[in-house]
Parts: C-alpha cells; sequence; structure tokens
C-alpha cells in the first residue's frame, strides 16, 4: 500500500498556527523541545472519519455540573431527537478531583457515575466523561496521599502542570503534573481507566490536557514524552477497542493513528464570561478566528482522525454575533467531524434552533431518511 507524507501544522491541539504575536507567549501552544511542526507518514487508507455527535456538559454548568442537571438536558433532547440526533451525552469537568478518576464528587453524582451512565443509556444515548490523566488538584487524595508521584524540578520542587503563562506561579488554583514514568502511578491511572470503560461503562472519552506531559522537566527531547503518550493512548484503547477516545490540548504527532477525534484549536467559548459583554465577544472573537486559521491549515489531518472543532454554541449571552454563528456552524459542518453541542439547549428559542442547531444535523437526517 502506498504512502504519502502528512504536514502536522503546530504542536498540540490548542496551538494557533498562524500566531504571529508572542507578546503574550501562551507556554503550552509550543514544544519545550522546539519540534512544533512535524511530517508523518500515512496510508492512502488511514482515514477514520465518521461523525460523532452529542452534547457536553461544560459551556452549560462548567463545575456545577451534576447528574439531575444532565438527565434533565438528555431527557430534552431525546424529545428533539427526530431534529437533533445525537449520540452521546458527555459528562465534562467537575464531576471528580483532578487526580482522583476512580472517585466522583458524591454530592453531585450521589449514586456514582455507574448510575448517570445507567441513565443515559436508558434514555437512547452513550455515556461519555471527561478526564485529565496527567494532573492532580492539590485537594485530591492522590496528591495528599502519594508525593512521590509528582513530577518535581531540580531543586525538588512540584510542576504546575497547565503551562499557560510566564505569570502562571501567580495563579492560586494549580494543577501539579503527575510523572507517569513512575509505574505506580501509571498503573494507577489505567486502572482509573479500566474502572470508567468496564465498570462505570462509558463509551466515550475526552481526554484532556495530554501535552502536560511534555512539560516534565526530566525530558531533553520529545522521544520519552511522546512514547509514553503514545503508550498510554493504546492501553486506553486495549482496554476496549470500541471506546472513543477525543484528544484534546494532545501533541499531535504521539496520537496519530491511535485516537479516533482531535481538536485541531482552542476552546472557541471562554465560559466564566458568559453575559460579560463587551469582553466575551473580543475574546471569543480572538478563539473563533484562531479556529478559522486552524481549520484551514488541519482540515487534511481528517486522514488521521475525526476533526473535533469544539462544542458549538450560538447562545447571544456568549457574545458572538449572528455572523459569527453562522462562520462558526459553517466549519462545524465543513469539518463533518466531532458536532458537539455546548449551550444550555431549553434557553435556546424556536428561532435560534431553527437558524443555528438544525442545520448542523441536516447531511446525517438526509443520509438516514434515504
Amino acid at each position: 500500500m502506498k504512502s504519502r507524507k502528512l504536514k502536522l501544522v503546530g504542536w498540540q491541539s490548542w496551538t494557533h498556527c498562524t500566531e504571529k504575536s508572542k507578546l503574550i507567549k501562551r507556554i503550552r501552544y509550543y514544544s519545550p523541545f522546539g519540534d512544533n511542526n512535524k511530517d508523518i507518514k500515512i496510508s492512502k487508507n488511514s482515514s477514520k472519519q465518521r461523525p460523532i455527535t452529542g452534547w457536553c456538559s461544560w459551556n452549560a454548568f462548567m463545575l456545577s455540573v451534576n447528574e439531575n442537571a444532565v438527565i434533565d438536558i438528555a431527557k430534552w433532547i431525546k424529545n428533539q431527537k427526530q431534529k437533533i440526533p445525537l449520540e452521546y451525552i458527555l459528562v465534562d469537568d467537575g464531576w471528580a478531583d483532578w487526580g482522583d478518576w476512580a472517585k466522583p464528587n458524591y454530592l453531585k453524582f450521589p449514586n456514582g457515575i455507574l448510575s448517570t451512565s445507567r441513565k443515559i443509556d436508558l434514555l437512547g444515548f452513550k455515556p461519555g466523561l471527561w478526564i485529565a490523566p496527567y494532573l492532580v488538584d492539590p485537594k485530591s487524595e492522590v496528591f495528599k496521599n502519594h508525593p512521590e508521584w509528582l513530577a518535581r524540578d531540580k531543586n525538588g520542587k512540584i510542576i504546575d502542570g497547565k503551562k499557560n503563562y510566564f505569570f502562571d506561579p501567580l495563579i492560586p488554583s494549580k494543577k501539579y503534573l503527575l510523572d507517569l514514568e513512575n509505574k505506580n502511578a501509571y498503573s494507577y491511572i489505567l486502572n482509573c481507566f479500566k474502572t470508567i470503560i468496564k465498570v462505570w461503562k462509558i463509551k466515550l472519552l475526552k481526554v484532556d490536557f495530554l501535552y502536560a506531559g511534555h512539560f516534565n522537566p526530566k525530558y531533553k527531547s520529545s522521544k520519552a514524552p511522546d512514547f509514553l503518550l503514545k503508550k498510554l493512548l493504546t492501553d486506553i484503547k486495549n482496554i476496549d477497542k470500541d471506546v472513543v477516545l477525543i484528544a484534546c490540548g494532545c501533541p499531535l504527532y504521539p496520537a496519530a493513528g491511535i485516537v479516533d477525534a482531535m481538536r485541531i484549536s482552542d476552546d472557541v467559548i471562554l465560559p466564566p464570561l458568559k453575559n460579560i459583554w463587551y469582553i466575551n465577544h473580543l475574546l471569543h472573537t480572538i478563539r473563533l478566528n484562531q479556529l478559522k486559521d486552524n481549520f484551514e491549515l488541519r482540515k487534511t489531518t481528517k486522514d488521521l482522525w475525526v476533526i473535533d472543532p469544539d462544542m458549538f454554541v450560538c447562545h447571544p449571552s456568549f457574545g458572538l454575533t449572528d455572523k459569527q454563528i453562522l462562520e462558526f456552524q459553517k466549519i462545524v459542518i465543513n469539518s463533518n467531524g466531532v458536532i458537539f453541542l455546548g449551550d444550555y439547549l431549553p434557553d435556546l428559542n424556536k428561532s435560534q434552533l431553527n437558524k443555528y442547531i438544525y442545520p448542523l444535523f441536516k447531511t446525517k437526517l438526509s443520509k438516514k431518511n434515504k
């Protein structure tokens, strides 16, 4: 079988591929080893292109997500199934302390994730869950009980793994980096995935902040962290080959051929800015422009994975204009990849549903009705 080269533009999912200004450099956009663009050989028949549809809790609920809220949305979507034919309901960040991935927050999910998973299944959807395996919260049991699992610098100081801006040390809320070369830490994380997939019956995983391991200061090149990330993703798929992996904040090269879908740009929407006009309009315009740039440079990667342009939202409280929402909609449709809705859908009026939401599924419904 003949192969061809495909250029991977930018280092990881969230890299702004055409960014010119480095005045406020986002550290995590760039490889710490300088290998930001790579060529990869692929076979002509390697495409994984198959649309993945769903609803994700993050933009609607952020950290206040809970079982009742998720199930209420799932019920609403079920009543709209003829026009919004979604497959997955994804519980995003907020269901557990980072690091304690086998122990949900029982105040939010009083009967555990398996209960939520079963209720989603009974409503006719497949359950999904968000996880950030490289990072731990200082409130977590993992952080308190296993300090030997944390990555450290040459002075023995633990590492804040998000690597957002140069002023990160001033930010009080931190997420610390696990050293997954530690066999016990790796075994723990893999066992968490086994619980999530085999016991809780989760069918889709949004695996996030996957770049973080590359910032372990013990690495001098991308070879070791690339290998480790590839091994982790492969081991997750080996738990159940049918589980769908959506990679986010992920170095592109080591994930090729393993993940089912790949985010191609940073989050378009920052939900804490909801209703804060003009700030949200300004920042979300920047993020939308980044998505437009990245889509043009990364749309050929659909031969490696399903393209994920980010959750689609259309409620005016997020600050996007009608024209911008339609631009966003066009990219989601043209990606023919991940179509995940992010609004609190009951808040949308009939006009917004007709103009922004229903057209996303026009192609899928027309194929279904043939």
